[in-house]
């Protein structure tokens, strides 16, 4: 099954919030664009391991989500 993952980052800071592999096809059971997991990250949680650093040349973009 094919993936895309969406990365959620601060505006601010671009620090990583959240993390999600969506389906990027149609499998069995399993519809296009069905998220697959969901991983966040929030500092005032505490204990929740190392967060991951923001991709290397990664800024904002005003192109949309498709």
């Amino acid at each position: 099954m094919a993936e895309r993952y969406t990365t959620i980052l601060d505006p601010r800071t671009g620090t990583v919030l959240a993390h999600t592999p969506i389906a990027a096809e149609s499998a069995e059971g399993l519809p296009k664009g069905t998220t697959i997991s969901y991983q966040a990250w929030a500092p005032e949680a505490g204990g929740i391991g190392d967060r991951p650093e923001r991709p290397r040349g990664c800024r904002l973009s005003d192109h949309p989500i498709p």
